[in-house]
């Protein structure tokens, strides 16, 4: 019962830790309860308890799933079934880690035990971002979205410098209560980690960038029910929305932004849309980057560059596709059960490392769901992006917690690269996140709205964007290597 009682202890502090709770200082303390119920636990047991625990976790973090399908018109038992299915793989990263830590914890120092216990996290969170397509969706870090004062160290970690903080502190507390002391190295060490992102904040706001070059941007969130997009009775009425949307925004911007497919139809495939599209566009003498499919040869996710006439000067293609919402995993076994979500079938994988050139002024294109792979974007930002474009539909979504889930990952992409981020987005959440990972402005979620602003360019190279993710690879090599000098010991004492 006692083990019961950690284990939901643990399930439900990670999750009010992320939105919609948002109650961040949570994730902090969320490990202990599973700590405390796995340490004098076997092997086995241990392993059950954490996948227990993690698949309880985003059981709830991941509950959008459900209601997603259920409109998508899938029997919900589907959706019940993907999230179950979702939900267990992920329970799995826990299930191996809570089992190791369990077994290490016994036979290791203090200050090694926190070593472990933190480079072993971010080990598995960063098989976690590549394995099986990647689903890096509820990494710890991101439940400090709204704390920019505390994950400033992205800029060189990424969003696992900020895990690896709230993994040693979590292993800390445990520590403390199982010990009933800790060592002042432990606690000088974690507090000199955690000092150091006020101290890269206090350095960003006092150096000015010389010759800061800036461009005006509007952001058209057209909040277009995601069933009604690809009804061919309610083309017009979509139309119209962007154009009131145009007219009533500023006409001096310099790029006006509308969502991930947000055109209703095919382009350039379809004569008649360009023409209205250019109808909308011309009058307000500017460029658009406008999300749309289409099909050339293949068909693909795209966003369009058109110029003040109207006319198509780039394009880029989506490179990461939507698992079940772009495309069906194992699509020869499981398409005789689940079609992809969206109404107009499957994509094809698109060319990474996506840039547009507006003028002087290079963007990097992301669309949807990419944004959540810190590589991705880094690579974008190597290739020479100053600024950093998300477009994105997330009406899939409804009212659920996947809209600001989605939104604050973006975050991290802007501290990681010290870019600016601008997020466009169908149904919310829209904004435009500054480098240093403030929002200066953001949408409402399920509403029509204009976003106006001016944001700051950059070419600077930060750490991350130069090295990308050395410190997980650091961090694997160190719980590796403790596991390997652990097993030769137990080997020469034998």
């Amino acid at each position: 019962m006692q083990v019961l009682i950690l284990i939901l202890a643990g399930s439900v502090l990670t999750f009010l830790s992320f939105p919609n709770w948002n109650f961040d200082f949570l994730a902090w303390i969320c490990l202990v309860p599973i700590f405390l119920a796995t340490h004098n636990l076997p092997f086995k047991k241990s392993f059950f308890v954490g996948w227990s625990s993690g698949t309880l976790s985003f059981i709830a973090i991941l509950y959008w799933i459900v209601p997603t399908f259920k409109a998508a018109g899938l029997n919900p038992i589907f959706g019940l079934l993907t999230l179950s299915l979702l939900a267990s793989y992920i329970g799995l990263y826990y299930a191996f880690y809570f089992a190791l830590t369990g077994h290490f914890l016994k036979n290791l120092s203090e200050f090694r035990s926190l070593l472990f216990c933190s480079t072993l996290w971010i080990s598995l969170e960063q098989i976690r971002n590549y394995c099986l397509t990647g689903f890096p969706w509820g990494l710890l870090g991101y439940s400090q979205w709204q704390k920019p004062s505390f994950i400033q160290i992205a800029e060189f970690t990424g969003v696992y410098g900020v895990s690896f903080l709230i993994v040693f502190f979590n292993a800390l507390i445990f520590l403390w209560i199982k010990n009933k002391r800790i060592g002042y190295f432990s606690a000088l060490f974690f507090l000199s980690l955690f000092s150091t992102n006020f101290f890269i904040l206090s350095l960003k706001k006092n150096s000015i960038p010389k010759n800061t070059k800036h461009f005006s941007v509007v952001l058209l969130q057209g909040n277009i029910d995601q069933y009604k997009k690809w009804d061919s009775a309610f083309i017009n009425e979509i139309l119209n929305t962007y154009k009131n949307l145009t007219e009533s925004a500023s006409q001096n911007s310099q790029l006006m932004i509308w969502p991930e497919t947000s055109a209703p139809g095919w382009i350039p495939n379809d004569a008649w849309l360009m023409e209205r599209l250019k109808q909308i566009i011309s009058p307000t003498k500017t460029f658009h980057l406008i999300g749309a499919v289409t099909n050339q040869n293949k068909n693909y996710n795209s966003a369009f560059l058109f110029n003040p006439k109207g006319e198509i000067l780039a394009r880029v293609d989506k490179s990461h596709l939507v698992p079940f919402g772009e495309f069906v995993p194992m699509h020869d076994f499981l398409e005789k059960w689940i079609k992809v979500l969206n109404q107009l079938g499957g994509f094809d994988t698109g060319k990474e490392t996506n840039l547009l050139k507006l003028g002087e002024f290079p963007l990097g294109i992301s669309i949807c769901y990419e944004a959540i792979f810190p590589n991705l974007i880094r690579q974008q930002t190597l290739k020479g992006a100053e600024v950093l474009i998300n477009i994105t539909n997330d009406g899939w979504y409804l009212r659920t917690a996947a809209l600001p889930q989605h939104f604050s990952m973006n975050i991290f992409r802007a501290i990681e690269n010290r870019r600016t981020l601008i997020r466009c987005a169908n149904t919310g959440i829209s904004g435009v996140i500054k480098p240093s990972g403030v929002i200066s402005k953001k949408s409402e979620p399920n509403k029509q709205e204009i976003l106006e602003d001016v944001v700051d360019l950059s070419s600077q190279i930060t750490f991350y964007t130069r090295v990308g993710d050395l410190f997980a690879w650091l961090c694997n090599f160190a719980s590796l290597l403790t596991i390997f000098i652990y097993k030769k010991n137990r080997c020469s004492t034998h």
